[in-house]
């Protein structure tokens, strides 16, 4: 039964409950691909850095012309995405647990664009919904750990292939 659920994962042994906390939230956060290709150690500092948001039936989370600061993750209830047109708001889609959506912001950082572009639509909560938001800050500095690994990595194979070519050049 779900009402049993916190009951039993409070039973577990703490190593458990730690490895199962980083399979979930790995499992979150990797069905978005700029995050599928992080080491585990990132993906941890990612998770250890969300915050979490709970939003009521038709509480506004991202307005239109406000940029997204971060990828939110639905993790329970739902989301409708409006455009306002005249005095109306009509639904263009909906974002349902295990989606994301404010993206975005992480390609901009990427790109080193600042500020990412404003929302053309509205996020309004469709029931009781809890997210979780991974701002782009704290992506920047989980990836750029893997960024600089990767770049001595290929910097160091670089320099033993320069090195064989200089010994191979003097025999």
């Amino acid at each position: 039964r779900e009402d049993d659920s916190p009951a039993c994962f409070e039973a577990l042994p703490q190593t458990l409950k730690v490895q199962l906390a980083h399979e979930l939230h790995k499992s979150t956060l990797t069905r978005v691909p700029f995050f599928s290709w992080l080491p585990s150690e990132a993906v941890h500092a990612l998770a250890s850095s969300w915050t979490k948001l709970v939003y009521s039936r038709r509480d506004v989370i991202l307005k239109e012309q406000e940029s997204a600061d971060g990828v939110y993750f639905i993790l329970r209830g739902g989301v409708a995405v409006k455009v306002k047109v005249g005095m109306m708001s009509w639904p263009v889609c909906q974002r349902e647990v295990g989606d994301y959506f404010g993206e975005e912001c992480i390609v901009s950082a990427i790109r080193g664009d600042g500020t990412p572009p404003p929302q053309l639509a509205r996020t309004v909560s469709r029931a009781y919904t809890e997210i979780v938001k991974v701002d782009a800050k704290s992506y920047l500095r989980a990836t750029r750990a893997k960024v600089m690994q990767t770049v001595k990595k290929r910097l160091g194979d670089w320099h033993r292939s320069l090195r064989k070519e200089t010994l191979r050049r003097r025999a």
